[in-house]
């Protein structure tokens, strides 16, 4: 340490006033009069006689000084002590430079992530939807298979094919009772039929009655 208050210039300063006289001063100054409260006053404390000072050094570096006033053999003596800011400031400004790289590319970074993950958790909907889009009502005997579906998309798979079984079974009952209703009419519609061919088979009807009944009969 010693080395570097002896190197002039080096960023390390001290010296120390007796009755506001130069007592003694680093050669680190060069010129023993150096202000080195000269500059913004940055704190002070009260109790221990101190106040710190963000100034200029001699080498017209950025410095922080210190000053501590005390009494030594009944006499007023202020003592300096001083280092140069330069190192701390590249570092800060390195960390600032960092900060603005880093900071965007982890954003960067986390977006990609993120819409990598939202993509990837999309499939399995998307997987499920294309299922359902090829149920028609002529496959509706077909059935999602919920073992093949993540976790989150069972219950749905679940409940959509409880649904198809009760469309499916709507549509059943309705195709019978179509059946049966056909089955129903069509020994009252072939008599209806006989009936009418007998008539317009007949002699003396009428020809406006005749083609009636043909419209009606087997149109």
């Amino acid at each position: 340490m010693s080395g570097e208050y002896s190197v002039p210039r080096s960023g390390h300063y001290y010296k120390v006033l007796l009755e506001n006289e130069v007592f003694a001063a680093s050669p680190s100054l060069v010129d023993e009069n150096f202000n080195l409260e000269f500059g913004k006053l940055y704190s002070t404390n009260d109790q221990l006689n101190e106040k710190v000072y963000l100034s200029t050094g001699p080498a017209n570096e950025p410095i922080m000084a210190i000053r501590h006033d005390f009494v030594i053999f009944a006499q007023p003596a202020t003592a300096y002590a001083a280092q140069s800011l330069e190192e701390s400031m590249a570092l800060i400004s390195t960390f600032k430079h960092v900060l603005l790289i880093a900071i965007p590319s982890t954003i960067v970074l986390l977006s990609l992530i993120g819409l990598w993950i939202s993509r990837e958790s999309m499939k399995p909907l998307e997987r499920f939807s294309s299922t359902i889009e090829k149920i028609t009502h002529k496959t509706m005997n077909e059935r999602i298979s919920p073992e093949l579906q993540v976790s989150e998309v069972k219950n749905i798979a679940n409940s959509f094919n409880a649904m198809l079984d009760r469309l499916e079974g709507a549509f059943e009952t309705e195709k019978k009772l179509v059946a049966d209703a056909s089955h129903e009419l069509k020994t009252p519609l072939s008599v209806i039929n006989a009936q009418c061919d007998v008539l317009i088979q007949g002699d003396g009807m009428d020809k406006k009655y005749e083609q009636a009944l043909k419209e009606t009969c087997f149109h």
